[in-house]
């Protein structure tokens, strides 16, 4: 019997004995060689008269997982209809006519250009896998015409573009007569002779078997018919699984819905042999984080927890305690979930077959029609109410999340254009000891394993070097007790719950499952609060944990590069929840105790440091160069795996040697490098490796841990005497405090070196020799960039050649190349040519970027929330530096006016759009303004002191930058310089 909340639905409506199953088998579980295809007449898909009505329809049809979906009567008659249509249904690619169109969900499918019949009435197109995982099969949407004469003369295959003899083919639509295995004088009434020997010598029909009766696929008041087929072609009738017709409520169309599931073979090879199909697995559980919304979930989470707390031993230890909280709470989610999954699509899908089986006994007995046909409509208007139901749920929800955040939320708006990314599948995995490729689960497996245990496993380090290393900081460079103190003082209840509401809403959970929504429910639940503080005390003091927070899934993303080897992609740590936690609380603490020891030259991840600073210093630097015809030069240095390479021992050496508690370094440490990990590979899990060096990337801690591995080596360069980098000339007013020295400067493990000379080069890779010895770290010398700051290109050859190619440096960039080359996101450019490429790329981008919001239903004040802070986000963060054309910036301006006040008429004025909204305009931002305003922040503190004296140079905004004060003083030689020398602005950085 069917059990329902909704008021609509009666759970005595419909006997059970009319209930009748219309697949074949079960559906298959989703794999990558399994594709659902639908078709269905829409009758008016655009539904002008009720465009709610069009909207709900498409809504559903969402719903309803296909990966293909073929339509007809679609009445997309322009082409702006046709992208209305592709940004409705969020499809991946989509093509439209007047009279029909396909649809494709599946970000692993391709569809090729579609081939048309001259009346758009058919269109055929080639589906293939990204992966290649089977051969393509050719689907081809038709919708025929209802009246006899143009239907004679449209179903000739032939006119159709149909092959004589179809392979791999799917043929689907709406055929306007009803299809039969019988050729006989009167089928010719319905369709032309040749179509029907087509049909019969070539296809099968997947849906409506012979062995079954036709269920009508059409009504019309009291009349019906089966009209809506799903062919397939001889050779792969057999991997037709699951087919289906469906109950579509009239209000949107008067046709059923059909559907098949194929399970395609894998694609065959000229030599015979077929390719492995991925084994995909389940990957690991995770709690839906919408299920701490649900009070009766939380009520019953309450109450097991409190439950289970009474029962616990009192020799038992917290962290086992807090594991098993977990393990309950992970039980309780499950077990909610799997109730949960009996919902209203679970009815919809009972009552199709109760619909199904009750038009079956019709047919099979018409004298049952009189007695079943109430019974009918009483599941056609259930059916009807689930399904208007759903959409109307749907709706509220979406907006509601628009009306609260829509119109202002950037980040809202991006979420609900971004398509969805395509799940990468391992297909192959190159062996590192083996030098084979496989492709079989256990290999890859294996293969994965055997990478990442000899990544994570450390190499000897030079207890020399590091010695050395060390010995080269300066003895003041420690933390001062006071933060010794706020480091290794406990966490009190208000830290603790202020950690986990700090916590982002969007974070993958750890291998437990638990995102931070349910996470949150055990710490507010009040018998937890003793067991949590003693937990998380425990970990800070002595460095004990919980078992669960010592396993971690590493998950693998995509890098650049041939991906069957495993040092083109990057591991993403999803470590627990409330491990996190405490790495948070950890991070949030040294940050705040750090800035004294990292150097001013290191910007990332530190309060109050700046990425763009870099960036103007590096425009600085090559306005001097190329007024003093220099003949220094930049390298870009590139790390392998800096993160996952670095070294316990260095660590700890080092955090101790700032000053570090030993309390805080062991728990670190222990935290670190006794994890151990599982790799996810296509869904399953490799064996357990231990962690033995390296940060785990997706950890809060990791960033500023590996700022302090890295400092060592960026003192060493600074303080070498002998390595000159580059300087800058000082006026003649400024203190002597002052550095013009300028030898590297650090973002994360993004270096840029300034050298002015080859032995400025050798004394550099002396560094980095000792640097790799004592930590583990390596330098690919072979990815390494150089350029020229002066862009002069006679200083190759006649000083850099040799001793960057002796130190396989290869990559060169100066004022001959094409194109800049980027640091830190900021193009590099030595000459207008390359500005000019570079400012053609980004308009080129902003312009794309404007055709793909173009089509959505948006409200000016959404146009203008999406052009300032999506659109044009890449624009303003270089003009903080980068200095552009006026043509560039009036381009610009055209781009985004047009898409603001498309379909506007009269137009609005750029003007207009930029006024306040308070004052009538769109709070839209012009470019001129904005990049005044970005590059404004320099020059605040520039002008907020009128004069030269000690006051000027020791300000705090002096004090907290590297960049003003050298800035300044550039400035001030300027001005003071007898040759009047001026800066360049048509070219630099």
């Amino acid at each position: 019997m069917l059990t329902t909340n909704n008021p609509h639905i009666s759970n005595d409506s419909v006997p059970e004995s009319f209930s009748t199953p219309t697949t074949c088998s079960p559906p298959p579980s989703k794999g990558p060689n399994i594709l659902k295809i639908g078709t269905l007449n829409c009758r008016g898909l655009r539904k002008t008269a009720e465009p709610a009505t069009s909207n709900q329809f498409i809504r559903y049809l969402r719903t309803q997982s296909f990966d293909l979906l073929a339509l007809q009567e679609t009445h997309a008659s322009t082409t702006d209809i046709g992208n209305l249509f592709h940004t409705q249904f969020q499809a991946i690619s989509s093509y439209w006519s007047h009279y029909c169109g396909i649809v494709c969900f599946s970000p692993t499918l391709r569809l090729s250009e579609p081939s048309w019949d001259h009346t758009q009435r058919c269109l055929t197109v080639t589906v293939s896998h990204l992966d290649d995982l089977f051969d393509p099969v050719s689907v081809t949407v038709i919708y025929a015409p209802a009246d006899y004469r143009s239907r004679q003369a449209f179903l000739l295959p032939s006119q159709l573009n149909l092959p004589d003899s179809p392979s791999r083919s799917i043929l689907l639509g709406d055929f306007n007569y009803s299809y039969t295995t019988t050729i006989s004088p009167n089928n010719f009434l319905t369709a032309p002779a040749s179509w029907l020997q087509y049909l019969k010598d070539n296809f099968q029909d997947s849906v409506l078997v012979t062995n079954q009766f036709h269920q009508p696929t059409f009504h019309r008041g009291s009349s019906s018919s089966c009209i809506d087929y799903i062919f397939l072609s001889n050779d792969i009738t057999m991997s037709c699984l699951a087919p289906s017709y469906s109950f579509i409520q009239p209000v949107w169309s008067d046709h059923m819905l059909l559907s098949i599931t194929l399970d395609l073979p894998p694609m065959s090879r000229d030599d015979d042999t077929v390719p492995s199909t991925p084994n995909v697995g389940k990957g690991i559980w995770r709690a839906h984080p919408r299920l701490a919304a649900s009070k009766r979930f939380r009520r019953q989470l309450a109450q097991t927890l409190t439950d289970s707390l009474t029962s616990f031993p009192s020799n038992l230890d917290v962290q086992t305690k807090w594991d098993e909280l977990k393990r309950i709470t992970k039980s309780v989610c499950r077990k909610f979930s799997s109730k949960q999954a009996y919902s209203l699509s679970t009815v919809e899908k009972i009552l199709q077959k109760k619909r199904s089986g009750l038009t079956t006994q019709i047919l099979r007995d018409p004298t049952s029609q009189a007695a079943l046909s109430p019974l009918l409509k009483i599941v056609e208007h259930q059916l009807a109410s689930i399904q208007q139901h759903h959409t109307d749920t749907l709706a509220l929800r979406s907006g509601l999340h628009w009306r609260e955040q829509g119109e202002v939320s950037a980040g809202y708006l991006k979420r609900t254009i971004s398509q969805r990314q395509s799940k990468t599948i391992f297909r192959s995995i190159l062996h590192p000891g083996t030098s084979v490729l496989h492709s079989d689960l256990p290999g890859m497996l294996d293969a994965a394993k055997t990478f990442y245990s000899e990544l994570y496993s450390p190499d000897p380090i030079a207890p020399a070097a590091l010695d050395e290393m060390l010995q080269s900081l300066p003895d003041t460079l420690t933390l001062p007790e006071s933060d010794q103190y706020l480091l290794a003082r406990s966490i009190d209840w208000d830290e603790l719950c202020d950690g986990v509401s700090r916590c982002p809403k969007q974070s993958s959970p750890g291998i437990d499952g638990l995102p931070y929504e349910i996470l949150k429910l055990l710490f507010y639940h009040s018998g937890c609060r003793d067991i949590l503080l003693q937990v998380y005390n425990d970990a800070l003091h002595h460095g004990k944990f919980p078992s669960s927070w010592l396993q971690t899934c590493v998950s693998l993303l995509p890098k650049k590069g041939d991906l069957t080897d495993l040092k083109n992609w990057r591991p993403i740590s999803l470590i627990n929840t409330d491990a996190k936690v405490f790495t948070r609380i950890l991070t949030n603490r040294i940050v705040n105790c750090v800035d004294s020891i990292i150097t001013p030259f290191q910007s990332g991840f530190l309060h109050g440091r700046f990425i763009a600073d870099n960036g103007l210093l590096m425009k600085l630097l090559m306005a001097h160069a190329r007024s003093s015809d220099s003949s220094a030069i930049c390298l870009l240095l590139d790390q392998e795996k800096a993160y996952d390479r670095v070294h316990p021992e260095y660590l700890r050496r080092v955090m101790l040697h700032f000053g570090f508690p030993i309390g805080i370094t062991s728990c670190i440490s222990r935290l670190f490098f006794s994890t151990s990990l599982q790799l996810n590979i296509n869904g399953h899990l490799t064996e357990s490796i231990p962690q033995l060096r390296g940060l785990r990337q997706g950890d809060p801690l990791s960033p500023v841990l590996f700022n302090l591995a890295f400092e060592p080596f960026l003192r060493r360069v600074l303080h070498d005497p002998l390595f000159t980098g580059f300087s800058l000339p000082p006026s003649l007013s400024v203190p002597a405090s002052i550095d013009h020295q300028v030898k590297l400067l650090a973002y994360a493990d993004d270096v840029a070196c300034f050298l002015q000379s080859p032995e400025d080069l050798h004394r550099l890779n002396q560094h980095l020799h000792t640097y790799s010895a004592a930590s583990n770290a390596r330098i690919n010398f072979h990815k390494t960039e150089s350029f020229a700051l002066s862009g002069r290109n006679s200083i190759y050859h006649s000083v850099w050649r040799t001793p960057l190619v002796q130190s396989r440096i290869e990559k060169w960039h100066d004022s001959t190349a094409l194109a800049p080359i980027l640091y830190l996101g900021y193009p590099i450019f030595h000459s207008p040519n390359q500005r000019n490429v570079y400012q053609d790329l980004l308009l080129s981008k902003i312009k794309s970027a404007c055709d793909i919001h173009s089509h959505r239903s948006l409200s000016f004040r959404g146009r203008v929330t999406i052009a300032n802070n999506l659109i044009l986000s890449k624009l303003w963060y270089v003009l903080r530096v980068v200095s552009v054309t006026k043509k560039f910036l009036n381009d610009v301006i055209s781009v985004i006016s047009g898409f603001v006040s498309r379909r506007c008429f009269p137009r609005i004025s750029f003007d207009t759009m930029t006024l306040p909204r308070s004052s009538g305009g769109l709070g839209l931002l012009n470019p001129f303004v904005q990049q005044s305003s970005l590059q404004f922040r320099w020059i605040v503190p520039l002008v907020a002191l009128s004069s030269l004296d000690s006051e000027f140079w020791s300000s705090s905004d002096f004090s907290r930058s590297f960049v003003l004060p050298l800035l300044a003083d550039y400035l001030i030689m300027l001005l003071e310089s007898s040759s009047n020398l001026t800066v360049n602005n048509s070219c630099g950085i």
